[in-house]
């Protein structure tokens, strides 16, 4: 019993210090007159802690006090401010968010409090590479991280995430996350490419993005294929990268719902993975022959978000949606290779864990299998389609052949 009451005040203490330790540390290094070290930290994350407790007791009197803190700190503020000239606010908003993380101790919120302790020393101890950042971001990637804020955290979650319309097929929140994975994919490819140069960044963006979605990394480099005709073997490797990383992803999200039906999948899935590993790294090598762009030029070859051919994208797979179900509900059973087929043009993740599911108790576990094979090796044809369509013909020749050998590579397990 007593543990548990002294507990919420040793965590306050701690994450408290915590903070407090990093702003006397960067005080001292700069020889910064500082109103608040770890001391003063720890006693106002406390302090929060306490507030909790008196509200038991009194809400007026925890409410006070609270207000006397804040005065306090406003005031030594503005104190500081015009006697010794220091600008910012940065350790009093500080101080304010040690406040309320002593609060969540108190309501005995550690992961809560524990985060945002880790957040705000994040934020303290980046400071150089913020102002950095924020010094060298253009216009245009500006309008880029706005694009996506709105479609992603404003749009995305007040849409509805149930079937409705024709034969309730259409996810207003599925199509709608859908243009959001392909307009972060596009963001984050050219983020890393920025950093690290076009070769690497098209390789970590691409097996990083196939982790997510390997169509949106496709349609993402396909994209960049008719800018960067030079790139042709990087952006290759890019969604070679992404394919093999979406194998592997299938199999993990299998196995985690339905063990038994992993060792069906697993010869298939990963040499596919492992073929497109190998085939990625040994382009790789070969591309080091090709001359890169220029930061400058390629600041002018690609945009930050490709959002027109994300919402294309986004209509294409409600179109699709709405064809699967037609199929599904003609066929019932006998429709489920044919089903795997249509939902691996657009997505695996869905059919997969579907099929994971049922093979449980409703479906043959060789049938489950099968189909969850179909929709990976669909999944990475229609990558074909999309690269022909909206890219390169000469990066989509290249890609077919590499495409062909991870299918059958695959196959040659499978069957």
């Amino acid at each position: 019993m007593l543990w548990s009451q002294t507990l919420p005040f040793i965590v306050a203490l701690l994450l408290g210090g915590l903070i407090g330790l990093e702003r006397e540390r960067v005080h001292k290094k700069r020889k910064i007159v500082h109103v608040a070290g770890i001391r003063t930290f720890a006693l106002v994350s406390l302090f929060g802690a306490s507030i909790y407790y008196l509200e038991q007791a009194s809400v007026l009197l925890a409410a006070g006090l609270l207000l006397g803190m804040i005065i306090m700190l406003a005031g030594n503020f503005i104190a500081g401010t015009l006697k010794h000239g220091v600008s910012g606010a940065t350790t009093e908003v500080s101080l304010f968010l040690t406040l309320i993380i002593g609060y969540f101790c108190g309501l005995q919120q550690y992961s809560l409090a524990s985060l945002l302790t880790c957040l705000t020393v994040a934020v303290l101890l980046f400071k150089t590479t913020i102002h950095l950042f924020v010094e060298k971001i253009s216009n245009k990637e500006l309008r880029s991280i706005i694009v996506l804020t709105i479609i992603s955290a404003v749009i995305l979650p007040i849409l509805p995430n149930a079937f409705m319309g024709p034969l309730q097929a259409i996810n207003p929140f599925q199509a709608w996350l859908m243009v959001v994975l392909i307009s972060a994919i596009s963001f984050m490819s050219y983020i890393l490419i920025k950093i690290l140069g076009p070769k690497r960044g098209l390789f970590v963006s691409g097996f990083l993005g196939g982790l997510i979605s390997s169509t949106a990394v496709t349609l993402s480099f396909a994209a960049l294929s008719r800018k960067m005709p030079k790139q042709k073997w990087n952006l290759i490797c890019g969604i070679v990268f992404a394919s093999a990383a979406m194998f592997a992803r299938v199999f993990l999200e299998v196995s985690v719902v339905n063990a038994q039906l992993s060792p069906f999948i697993a010869k298939a899935l990963l040499s596919s993975s492992v073929v497109g590993v190998l085939l990625g790294v040994y382009y790789a090598r070969r591309s080091r022959k090709t001359k890169m762009l220029k930061a400058s030029a390629l600041e002018q070859n690609i945009s930050p978000l490709e959002f027109k051919k994300a919402l294309g994208f986004g209509l294409a797979f409600l179109f699709v949606t709405i064809v699967m179900k037609i199929v599904n509900m003609q066929f019932g059973d006998l429709g489920i290779y044919a089903t795997s087929f249509l939902s691996g043009l657009i997505d695996t993740d869905a059919i997969a864990l579907s099929l994971a599911q049922l093979a449980k108790n409703t479906i043959d576990i060789k049938i489950a299998a099968t189909g969850i094979i179909i929709a990976a090796y669909a999944n990475t044809l229609v990558k074909l389609g999309y690269i022909m369509f909206l890219g390169d013909r000469a990066l989509a020749k290249s890609f077919s052949y590499l495409c062909f050998i991870m299918i059958a590579s695959g196959l040659a397990w499978f069957l």
